[in-house]
């Protein structure tokens, strides 16, 4: 198999090497014969070379062809980078790789453009990591199908292809013929996902192993997107409420409060509220408040009690969403380990006879033995056809006596009629 990455001026080695680094695993490990090729369209190199040292002296050059001139590009961190195929390897890959693209978002060009639709046509899989998304929806190969991309290109990329149905819950988007990745990093998911199509699990996860990273991660790039607040008109009803949370942190927030902050039915105002912010109320708020207590505590010499009442969660949170039930959570949601149970302190020993060594503590007290009146009546009534047991009590009745939180007297040898302890 062979797959052709495009590398163009300004470009990352990060972003770069990721595609080579995973595909270059799989021939460097026997996997498979799959071989990784760097390509540059003649309007993005830096300078085209010949691909020999040059004509010898008093010959004639020899007419330059696609398949013999070599690109060379500048890495955004100031690496020349020469040898680089032309045009021509992306109409023979099969796999043709666009592993990022500019951070403005600039227009992806006409010979790009072009060079995927051809790819595209021809039945070769096309795919955009990160930012690589942008030019791939320029050629119009996403079309209104589900696509994924950097956080921080959702909102120009739905601006400019709003038939695009961006998907911020996944690392990667696969449609067989049209693959795109989230961003950054989640471009080894989406390359490892290609070994794991084509050649299985086992030899993805080998791949991974030989890496040092995960066979396959859930998740999304929800958590990374930064929107406190719906960015809709004055007049909008949910941008209104969510900007008028924020200034009243610190009260008591239930949602039937901010539906009539914002004038509406409750059920009204929770779907209205997840269709521009896509989350519930109550766990934006939380969010919200988790977010600006963070802030103080990074930027003001607050107490933690006092970052607590500013954001609104009081002295204690004790079942904040996303934190286990059985540990108790400080003001600002963090866990702090909580004994389950409290060892009980050893009883005291009372003398209540002068001299007697096992009474006073200076001998050895006898071990224990449970006597009539330390059992519960309804205990000696239930084993009460027990076998023979020591003092006339069944190992039943001593359990349900000391299981029933009764007061037990510890009895001595000697003094029977005297108890010891309480």
């Amino acid at each position: 198999m062979h797959i052709a990455v495009y590398a163009f001026d300004g470009i990352t080695m990060f972003h770069l090497s990721i595609p080579q680094m995973v595909f270059g695993t799989v021939s460097r490990l026997g996997l498979a014969d799959w071989k990784v090729s760097l390509f540059a369209t003649a309007s993005e190199s830096a300078a085209l070379s010949e691909n020999a040292a040059g004509p010898a002296e008093g010959t004639r050059p020899a007419p330059s062809t696609p398949s013999s001139r070599t690109a060379s590009i500048r890495t955004s961190e100031g690496y020349i980078l020469g040898g680089l195929g032309g045009p021509d390897l992306a109409g023979e890959a099969d796999i043709v790789v666009v592993p990022a693209w500019f951070a403005d978002g600039r227009p992806a060009g006409e010979d790009l453009c072009s060079l995927l639709e051809t790819a595209h046509a021809r039945g070769a899989c096309v795919v955009g990591l990160c930012l690589g998304a942008i030019p791939l929806a320029e050629a119009g190969l996403i079309g209104g199908r589900r696509a994924v991309t950097h956080w921080r290109a959702f909102e120009p990329l739905a601006r400019e292809h709003p038939e695009i149905a961006l998907d911020e819950s996944v690392l990667y988007v696969d449609h067989g013929d049209v693959l795109t990745s989230a961003g950054a990093a989640s471009g080894l998911d989406a390359c490892l996902h290609l070994v794991r199509t084509h050649l299985g699990a086992q030899a993805a996860n080998e791949v991974a192993r030989q890496l040092v990273i995960a066979p396959h991660r859930e998740g999304g790039q929800a958590q990374y997107i930064e929107r406190p607040v719906p960015r809709r008109a004055d007049d909008d009803p949910i941008g209104r409420t969510a900007s008028w949370a924020l200034e009243h942190l610190g009260e008591p927030l239930p949602v039937e409060r901010l539906a009539r902050t914002a004038r509406m039915s409750t059920r009204s105002f929770i779907r209205a509220f997840r269709e521009a912010t896509g989350a519930a109320p109550a766990a934006w708020v939380r969010a919200q408040r988790v977010r600006e207590a963070q802030r103080l505590l990074e930027s003001t010499d607050l107490a933690v009690e006092q970052v607590a009442s500013v954001c609104g969660f009081g002295k204690r949170c004790h079942h904040a969403a996303g934190l286990r039930p059985d540990t108790e959570h400080d003001a600002v949601g963090l866990p702090t380990p909580v004994p389950h149970r409290l060892s009980r302190p050893r009883q005291r020993l009372r003398p209540h006879r002068r001299g007697h060594p096992a009474c006073t503590g200076t001998g050895t007290l006898p071990p224990y033995t449970p006597t009539a009146s330390d059992v519960p009546a309804s205990a000696r009534d239930r084993h009460s056809t027990g076998g023979s047991t020591t003092s006339g009590v069944s190992p039943g009745a001593r359990t349900s006596a000391r299981g029933a939180g009764s007061r037990l007297r510890l009895t001595c040898s000697r003094c029977p009629s005297s108890p010891t302890a309480s």
